[in-house]
């Protein structure tokens, strides 16, 4: 009504909107109990349903206009069309219509075997606080795979046309969308429709839960994902998703996200097919989720290393060398597997620890080693300079990484695996070799040289290459003297000096912890200098005296005269040149000198000083007081001789041993007395001046008297010190003190014992030992005596017995007598004559 009269104004206003209120709510009753006029009850195809629904929101009032999709305007203060709308969704949602129509797909048995699918409109109040509220599908995110999705967990979409629902906003009824954060709770509330019989719970596979398989779960998942707040290559659930069925693993089954049972995120999951419940689904990698989701490197040891020992061979776990990879690996896993721990990230990160429980380093032998193996395989190289010494170590069984399948691209593979180049590292490596399986070589072998020179690109000189000294100790590349390769390790080592015979060596070398190396080995190319080895280098003298000589009495006999023989001819001369201003050739002479290097075997040896000059008369004489110089060393007797003479060898007896020599003879207690005390006697005065040593041997009497048996026809020889009787026969022995040579016997011989000197002497030394030349009073007590012997009676004169006769050679009486005159005369005869009584064979030369 629309009176002209302003006076009827609140009339026609009341009128109207009680007009409204009739019409609104008239209109509500319609639109919904014209539902089944617009649809039926079941279709064939979702687009025949959609058709019949789209008729009947086509009778629902519209606040917009078409062309817009804006509020039309009006004219006037307020239309009243646009209050009958209004009155109309309010209406229908005080009552709480059954006015949004969702798609309801029912299955049912076509004709033949082969089942059909019909469609259905249920029809949904617009607002339902149970789980069958209905949703709407957000304007920008019209996804039927999405929105199919969300059907077959039982989430209420409505096919409302959006234009209805956005009338349905204005008057206050607002509708939650199916945008991915209220999907998402809907989910973690919900999440119990997706198993198709929920009577087992989670985990279940993904073909018994309503997303059917594992594409679908993936469009709703990253359908629900989005950009993470901290890391814009990441992508995160809207919250967190623990305790919620979200994770797809490997071998397809839907599981719980559980923050205490974190899976491993990874491309390699197909390599452990009896693990695959702790990867995620291959499916799902390009989702890029937050890793937070998932096991990290810090907390992912224990599941790597439980997946591992799921898929790999029991025998190979804690083991350090097995032989033949191929008996525990079938076909290519191990590549495979050697694939994944080179390129994932969470095993690359626990390699080492995974390398040392499982022996996983395959080599070009087709063994398998772990990083506790007593030695690792090496990496070799593509490079000509290290090929030949790779030939040499796998020739002596040394393991090489096989490459094909272990890249050494990984830090944990490049620092505890030896690299060719790195010698110090394949050094250790090869005393482990050496000390568990041996490596050996001979002498002159070119793989010795081979590796002697790769070795020595060591700087073993440097302070911290003293391992590399020590190991390489450990090897047997250092020949010996006995031309035998050994290791030096235990042992102090010294080269042995050019100009030292070996003879013998070996009768002491294991007695010491020492060992000599050849000079001229191999090993000199090792270093520069033994001394980088802490090898030292001995000279000959300190050769000798060091070692050689404090081991002499161990070599045979045979073996010293070869040393001896050497140090005589080769050595000798040099270090006696030498000692005065040298101290090791000091040292050298001083200990030949005092070295006990003589005797037979058997016997103690003694030095040379204890030996006597075979060629000096007196130790020939008194060989049995002396010890001579062995027969063996009669050959070259001059050589020996002059050689030991400087060295201690007695070449003449001292004084003590000649006193000694004459007391033993003036006892008796030698044999050719004759001979030995004329050659005792011969070798003092040849030799000796020293007053104190002549005056004391000349009191032994150890001088036979001269034989004057051309004398003592006459009269008896004065009486000598002691009579010696040797086998029956009488020696006289007389001592030098206060004897007389045998040239003065015609005048002394019955005063002073005769004694002949055999050599010519200084009157100072026939003083010092007592030789007496006549004087005047010895001379006329002999020719006193001379007057009482026989030959004194002047009645015998004529009538002596043929006894009486004087001998054939005997001196005449007359000769002796003149002597005696003769004497006198040259000696005072006046004062002489007057001291002396007249003699008898003057008195009786008187006429009568």
């Amino acid at each position: 009504w629309n009176p002209t009269s302003s006076s009827l104004r609140d009339e026609r206003d009341e009128w109207n909107k009680k007009l409204l209120k009739a019409v609104s709510s008239s209109y509500a009753r319609f639109l919904v109990n014209c539902r089944s006029y617009f649809t039926k009850r079941l279709y064939k195809t979702e687009k025949e349903l959609l058709h019949g629904v789209d008729s009947y929101y086509g009778v629902f009032p519209s606040l917009f206009s078409h062309a817009t999709s804006e509020e039309t305007s009006y004219v006037g203060p307020e239309s009243n069309w646009l209050k009958l709308t209004r009155n109309v969704y309010m209406k229908l949602l005080e009552q709480n219509a059954k006015v949004l129509a969702c798609i309801e797909v029912n299955c049912e048995e076509g004709t033949s075997s082969s089942t059909q699918s019909l469609y259905k409109v249920h029809w949904h109040k617009l607002k339902d606080p149970s789980k069958e509220q209905v949703h709407i599908s957000s304007s920008q995110d019209r996804s039927k795979h999405i929105e199919s999705i969300l059907k077959l967990m039982g989430m209420n979409i409505t096919c409302t046309p959006y234009t209805i629902l956005m009338h349905f906003k204005k008057v206050g009824c607002i509708l939650p969308e199916t945008k991915p954060d209220i999907v998402f709770e809907y989910y973690k509330t919900h999440f119990a429709r997706l198993h198709v019989s929920f009577r087992d719970g989670f985990p279940c596979l993904i073909e018994e839960t309503a997303f059917k398989n594992s594409s679908n779960f993936k469009k709703f998942s990253r359908y629900l994902l989005k950009k993470s707040d901290y890391n814009n290559l990441e992508m995160e659930f809207p919250s967190s998703p623990f305790k919620c069925p979200l994770l797809l693993t490997a071998d397809n089954v839907l599981r719980i996200f559980d923050e205490k049972n974190k899976v491993i995120v990874s491309e390699y999951s197909s390599v452990f097919q009896h693990s695959l419940q702790q990867f995620l689904c291959q499916e799902l990698l390009d989702l890029s989720y937050n890793r937070s989701y998932f096991l990290d490197t810090e907390d992912s040891k224990e599941v790597v290393h439980k997946v591992l020992n799921d898929e790999l061979p029991a025998e190979i776990c804690d083991q350090e060398f097995l032989a033949s990879a191929s008996q525990y690996f079938v076909g290519d896993l191990l590549k495979k597997l050697w694939v994944c721990l080179r390129n994932d990230r969470l095993f690359c990160h626990h390699l080492p620890s995974i390398l040392e429980r499982w022996a996983l380093l395959l080599t070009e032998t087709d063994d398998l080693y772990s990083l506790k193996s007593f030695l690792l395989p090496v990496i070799s190289l593509q490079n000509w300079q290290y090929s030949a010494v790779t030939e040499v170590l796998k020739g002596l069984g040394m393991p090489f990484l096989n490459q094909a399948v272990v890249k050494v691209d990984q830090e944990c593979i490049t620092r505890n695996c030896p690299c060719i180049k790195n010698c110090q590292m394949t050094l250790l490596n090869l005393v482990e070799l050496h000390r568990k399986r041996g490596v050996s070589f001979t002498v002159g072998d070119p793989r010795l040289a081979t590796l002697i020179e790769y070795l020595g690109r060591i700087p073993f000189l440097l302070p911290e290459e003293k391992q590399s000294v020590t190991r390489v100790k450990q090897l047997p590349l250092f020949e010996d003297i006995n031309r035998k390769l050994t290791a030096i390790s235990n042992q102090t080592a010294y080269v042995w000096p050019h100009n030292v015979d070996i003879i013998g060596c070996d009768k002491w070398l294991d007695k010491e912890n020492i060992i000599f190396l050849n000079r001229q080995g191999a090993w000199r190319n090792l270093a520069s200098s033994p001394s980088d080895l802490l090898i030292e280098e001995s000279s000959p003298e300190v050769m000798y005296t060091k070692f050689i000589f404090c081991h002499f009495s161990l070599l045979t006999q045979k073996e010293r005269y070869k040393q001896l023989l050497h140090i005589r001819d080769n050595m000798f001369s040099y270090y006696e040149a030498k000692s005065e201003y040298c101290n090791g050739a000091y040292y050298f002479i001083r200990g030949l000198k005092t070295l006990p290097c003589l005797g037979e075997d058997g016997e103690e040896l003694r030095p040379v000083s204890d030996f006597c000059n075979p060629d000096y008369p007196v130790f020939e004489m008194f060989a049995q007081h002396f010890l001579i110089l062995p027969d063996y060393f009669m050959n070259d007797r001059k050589l020996w001789i002059n050689f030991f003479s400087k060295i201690g060898l007695k070449m003449a007896p001292s004084k003590e041993e000649f006193i000694k020599l004459c007391r033993l003879l003036a006892d008796g207690k030698v044999k050719n007395l004759t001979e030995a005390s004329s050659l005792l006697l011969k070798s003092i005065l040849g030799r000796f001046k020293e007053k104190r040593f002549l005056s004391e041997i000349s009191e032994i009497p150890f001088v036979l008297t001269t034989d004057l048996s051309h004398l003592t026809w006459v009269l008896p020889a004065a009486s000598p010190s002691k009579y010696i009787g040797i086998d029956g026969e009488q020696f006289a022995l007389t001592k030098l003190q206060g004897a007389t040579t045998a040239s003065h016997s015609s005048l002394l011989w019955t005063v002073r014992p005769i004694v002949r000197l055999h050599v010519s002497c200084e009157g100072d030394v026939l003083d010092a030992m007592g030789i007496v030349e006549p004087n005047t009073n010895d001379v006329i007590q002999n020719i006193k005596n001379i007057s009482c012997s026989r030959f004194a009676n002047m009645k015998l004169f004529d009538t002596f017995p043929d006894s009486c006769l004087p001998p054939q050679n005997a001196v005449d009486l007359f000769c002796i007598v003149f002597d005696h005159f003769s004497f006198l005369k040259r000696s005072e005869p006046s004062v002489l004559l007057k001291r002396s009584e007249p003699s008898v064979l003057l008195k009786r030369s008187e006429p009568s």
